[in-house]
């Protein structure tokens, strides 16, 4: 699969303490950076080169039904849609 990465739109900082799984990611703090990308060609998403075994499914949908499904950082719902690069999210979840 050949990807294209795009602009950096968002760069989001995760303390684990803070969020939903705080008692396990209580020591956790990273720093995550998210890019407009595009695919070149068919995909098939559901195959990797490694199983992650904590991966419970991929979905390909329209950026308007994202309200009707679970993602993380959950911010990412109302700004995706109109991206604006290059912002700063905080420790958000």
């Amino acid at each position: 699969m050949h990807v294209q990465v795009g602009e950096l739109l968002y760069v989001r900082e995760y303390i684990g303490k803070h969020h939903d799984f705080s008692e396990a990611h209580a020591q956790v703090h990273q720093i995550e950076f998210l890019f407009a990308c595009t695919i070149a060609g068919r995909v098939d998403c559901r195959v990797g080169n490694k199983a992650d075994r904590l991966q419970t499914g991929v979905r390909w949908l329209p950026l308007a039904q994202l309200g009707a499904v679970r993602i993380y950082p959950s911010v990412l719902k109302d700004l995706l849609p109109a991206a604006a690069a290059g912002q700063y999210l905080g420790d958000c979840n």
